[in-house]
């Protein structure tokens, strides 16, 4: 029991005693004097007695409302621990949502860069197969189609298939060579002038084979300038 709870039950047992006292010492004859002091007896004890309730009352009061008030908080701090394991929740979720979402990203960008792998290893291999079938009847047609293959090679970045056309572009330079000026195909000889290596100087894989492709470009030149000088001459 509280202090408080204490005083009142004291004033209340107060109050009793008082009111024994004063009723045991009354002579109970009918005079004024005698009615007064009993009224006034019984007027202060319940004085004291509703005093002695309100006070009883008002503490019981405070104590329901301390009551409350902790079950508020309680619930309030449940509340927020709710909203807390929520946020942390929530935040797990996105944090999952935002990993997946990477991974995503880079699975798509991996299967974009496959696709276009795969599709330049095709055209590479399109446009050997047209070189090879021309390679003796057109010689000029047949390695710009292996200088196109060349440039998809090079954009697949698969060193076997770039090594694999840059030996078809030497092979059909020699056939090239061989041929006799008087008696070689010269459709798409102006295309062939307009060839450039130097365009992929950028490339990782250029460094280690700069010098074949400078060979390259130099054969082509030496002998269409040959073809180009013979075909005034004989204009002459």
């Amino acid at each position: 029991m509280k202090k408080s709870d204490w005083l009142s039950l004291f004033a209340f047992i107060i109050s009793i005693i008082a009111l024994v006292l004063i009723l045991l010492k009354t002579d109970f004859r009918t005079t004024g004097d005698a009615f007064i002091a009993i009224m006034a007896g019984f007027m202060g004890a319940c004085a004291t007695l509703i005093i002695g309730v309100q006070i009883y009352n008002s503490i019981d009061t405070r104590y329901t409302i301390n009551e409350l008030n902790k079950s508020f908080e309680e619930k309030i701090k449940a509340l927020d621990k709710s909203i807390d394991s929520q946020l942390r929740d929530s935040r797990v979720l996105q944090n999952e949502l935002n990993y997946e979402l990477t991974n995503t990203k880079k699975e798509l960008e991996r299967a974009k860069e496959e696709r276009k792998k795969n599709e330049f290893t095709i055209d590479a291999g399109i446009a050997q197969c047209y070189g090879l079938s021309l390679s003796e009847k057109q010689p000029f047609t047949a390695i710009n189609s292996f200088y196109t293959a060349f440039n998809s090679a090079m954009q697949t970045n698969d060193t076997s298939l770039v090594e694999d056309c840059l030996r078809k572009l030497e092979v059909q330079l020699t056939i090239i060579e061989h041929l006799q000026s008087d008696n070689i195909f010269k459709a798409h000889m102006e295309d062939t002038k307009e060839m450039s290596f130097n365009k992929f100087n950028e490339h990782p894989y250029y460094l280690l084979i700069e010098d074949r492709c400078n060979k390259l470009q130099q054969g082509l030149g030496k002998k269409i300038l040959a073809i180009e000088q013979y075909v005034k001459e004989k204009q002459q």
